[in-house]
């Protein structure tokens, strides 16, 4: 049951934050952000994008919503959080204002 909420949740982030990963689609929000986050996690469980943090392990498939936030605002980009609480991991997501994914990293450096 735990799982098909998660996993109704983040449908619903989706589907409320778009397909927002994308150039072209203008400027994100903060909650855009972590959609896109969301995304790139999943998708990072299967495929190694050439970012510091590699392929990530299937444990990170399991993140509910509420483990990711957005860390700071900066100019041009966000940065948003992302706890794998069952590896005692973290990893920080650089995003442009435009959806892009800039960067992955396991330390907020950026």
């Amino acid at each position: 049951m735990k799982k098909l909420v998660s996993a109704a949740a983040l449908c619903c982030i989706l589907i409320s934050g778009g397909a927002m990963a994308h150039a072209d689609h203008g400027i994100i929000n903060s909650q855009q952000a972590v959609a896109i986050a969301v995304k790139s996690v999943q998708q990072m469980t299967f495929k190694d994008f050439g970012f510091a943090v590699g392929k990530l392990d299937t444990s990170w498939k399991e993140l509910e919503a509420k483990q990711f936030s957005v860390v700071s605002i900066e100019d041009g980009f966000y940065i948003v959080s992302a706890v794998n609480s069952s590896k005692a991991q973290q990893v920080f997501f650089k995003i442009a204002n435009n959806g892009q994914v800039l960067d992955v990293k396991p330390v907020n450096d950026f």
